[in-house]
This record gives C-alpha cells, sequence and structure tokens, in this order.
C-alpha cells in the first residue's frame, strides 16, 4: 500500500485548524484582565520555541514518528512505557475536546439533549475521518479552514455594524505590570494550545518535504497566534474584561449580542460553525495520533483496525472524565497543565532532545577518532 503523503501547505492549514480549535471559543489569559491578548502573543513565542524542539528531534530521527523514535532514545525498558504514556495522553486529549465540543452544543443549543448522544455521533463523524488517514483529513481541511476565516471577519463585520467595538475596554495596556501577563502565560496558556503540537510528531513523517516541517510549521504558529489574540482583544473589546474573564465561552457571549438594525441577530450558528470545524480537526488529530501510535507500538499492519475500539475508549472517556461540566474545566485549566501537560509537552521533549544530542556528539566523536 502506497504511504500517505501531505503536502507543506496542508500541514500549515492543518496547524492552523488545530491551534484555533476550541480555543477561539474559549477565553485564555483573562487573569490578566484587559491584557489577555498580550498573554497570548507570549505564549505563541514560547510556543514557537517548543516546535522548533519536536521539528529537532524529528531532524534527528528523519522519517519517524515521536512513538518509533522514543525507545531509541531511553531504550526498550524506558521508552516503550513512555510511548504508551503518549498514546493515552493523545486519548485523553482528544476525550477532554470531544467533551467541550459536546458541552457547547448541550448548553448553547440542545439543552435537554443527553450527552452521551450528542457526543456518540460527534465521535461517528470523527471515527469515519480517522479511518480515512491523515491525507483525507488534510484535503477536508483545506475546505474547512477557509469557511472559519470567513466567519471570523464576518463576525468583525457585524460588530462593527452594530457598533460594538469599544477600544477603551482593552485600555490602559500594561496596567497592572508585565507580572500578571507572565502569570497568565505559564503554564495554562503555553500548554493549551501551543504546547499540543506535541501530536504532529506523528505527522512529520507524511509531509512530501520533511525539510519544511519547521518553517511551514512556525509560520501557521505565528498565523494562529495573531488570530487567537485578535479575537481574545475584541471579546475584551465588546464584553469588558470582567465580563469576558467570567463567560465561560466569551466568543458566543459577544456573537449573542450582534445586532444589525434589528434584523441581524442571533447569530451563535457562527460561533458553532467555529466550533465544529476547530473542535473536528483538533479531536481527529489527536485520535489519529493515538491510533498511529499504537499501531506502531504494537506492529499491526494499519491503524485502522484500531479506529473503532480507541473510538469506543474516546466517547467513554469523555462522559465519566468528569461529573459535570465545571469540574471538567477546573481539572482541565488548574490540574492537567502542571501535571500531565507541561511535563509532556515541554520537559520530556526537552530531555529527549538533550539526550539525543548528547548521544550524536559522543558517537560523532567517537568515529572522528
Amino acid at each position: 500500500m502506497v504511504k500517505e503523503q501531505i503536502c507543506s501547505r496542508q500541514l500549515f492549514m492543518l496547524i492552523i485548524s488545530f491551534e484555533l480549535g476550541t480555543t477561539i471559543v474559549f477565553g485564555l489569559g483573562m487573569e490578566a484582565k484587559q491584557d489577555a491578548w498580550i498573554v497570548i502573543l507570549l505564549a505563541t513565542v514560547a510556543g514557537l520555541l517548543m516546535y522548533v524542539m519536536y521539528t529537532e528531534l524529528f531532524r534527528l530521527f528523519p522519517g519517524q514518528t515521536l512513538i518509533q523514535y522514543i525507545p531509541q532514545i531511553f531504550g526498550k525498558v524506558l521508552g516503550l512505557p513512555l510511548s504508551l504514556l503518549y498514546i493515552t495522553f493523545f486519548i485523553y486529549i482528544a476525550a477532554r475536546d470531544l467533551r467541550d465540543f459536546a458541552e457547547l452544543i448541550i448548553g448553547s443549543f440542545l439543552h435537554e439533549t443527553p450527552l452521551a448522544v450528542i457526543s456518540f455521533f460527534i465521535i461517528l463523524v470523527v471515527c469515519y475521518a480517522v479511518f480515512h488517514g491523515i491525507e483525507v483529513i488534510s484535503r477536508a481541511n483545506e475546505v474547512l479552514l477557509p469557511i472559519v476565516l470567513i466567519m471570523l471577519v464576518l463576525e468583525t463585520i457585524l460588530l462593527l455594524a452594530s457598533n460594538l467595538i469599544h477600544i477603551d475596554n482593552l485600555q490602559p495596556v500594561l496596567g497592572e505590570g508585565i507580572k500578571p501577563i507572565i502569570k497568565a502565560t505559564f503554564p495554562l496558556v503555553v500548554a493549551f494550545p501551543f504546547g499540543e503540537a506535541v501530536v504532529f510528531g506523528m505527522f512529520f513523517p507524511y509531509l512530501n518535504q520533511p525539510s519544511k516541517a519547521r518553517a511551514t510549521g512556525l509560520a501557521a504558529l505565528l498565523v494562529s497566534g495573531f488570530i487567537i489574540s485578535y479575537t481574545t482583544a475584541v471579546n475584551i473589546a465588546v464584553l469588558t474584561a470582567d465580563i469576558a474573564s467570567m463567560s465561560t465561552f466569551p466568543m458566543l457571549t459577544t456573537i449573542r449580542l450582534i445586532n444589525v438594525g434589528q434584523f441581524i441577530q442571533r447569530l451563535e450558528i457562527i460561533a458553532m460553525i467555529l466550533m465544529f470545524i476547530g473542535g473536528f480537526v483538533k479531536i481527529t488529530l489527536f485520535f489519529l495520533g493515538a491510533v498511529i501510535g499504537a499501531s506502531s507500538m504494537f506492529r499491526l499492519p494499519t491503524h485502522r483496525t484500531l479506529v473503532v475500539p480507541v473510538g469506543f475508549i474516546i466517547f467513554t472517556s469523555s462522559i465519566y472524565i468528569a461529573r459535570s461540566f465545571p469540574e471538567h474545566l477546573e481539572e482541565g485549566l488548574k490540574v492537567a497543565p502542571p501535571l500531565l501537560l507541561i511535563p509532556l509537552e515541554l520537559i520530556l521533549p526537552f530531555v529527549m532532545l538533550l539526550t539525543a544530542s548528547v548521544r550524536k556528539w559522543y558517537k560523532s566523536k567517537n568515529n572522528n577518532t
């Protein structure tokens, strides 16, 4: 069977959709109040450095996924459990994103619909996409991402037409100094969404021009960071920092205020489209990363045999991951970043890069002598 391939343009678009994901609907960095948009920019810089680390690992182990080169760095005794940990991590994040997606639908539109019903239909669509692989997902995203960008532009036009954007709400800039911004940036906003790009370590080998992985990804992260920062600033300019920080889904709250001539109203569908596309891409890529890694680890001929069982695990986990949505948010925003996200997205990749680089240097030195 011919190996699937994606081009650098498709990788660029995938990373943008992935980073926007559920992020543009949620409010990030709101601890910094009106400076939350600066938090996003600062986190983007950290995300760029982390992405360089991921691509450097790929350069040291060309043609291999994250799950394949971990045992080469740490040996089988330590490497195999760590590989399994990353697979579990991808499943966990996919389950969290599925819960986010389902809760938004229930809270905004289908109030009486059971969580399991919404989650089931979402996971069915995701399973179908994962079954067909990264190439088909990338092609679908080439259609979906422009829709997201059009919706964001349309939102801005309608907010301006409704006279809802008040730049004064973004002032004073750095009113409380740099300390609140740094505190709001680390670790949460660095880990979510930028550190989650670690999953692309599973997809770099599918690039038809692997040498473009770094430049393409860095450009995509920059664009994503500016878009997220922009949407955050718009939400604050419309709602004020206090209201935006209290809202679970600030973008949804912002869009609900649109009222052009008492005629164009109730446009929550814009937030739904943004959430659907971003959530779909993000869940799909974490899901696909998990099944590709598991099929490689257990030497299965194709990832497709694992789609149904892993899909069932993600579906079940998304329901039982928390007893309520507030508990789910508490775990995702306060517990997971320092205990799970930062270790697997920053600390362990740094240790892997350091170990692999030292081994390469030592081996090169011995060969020269």
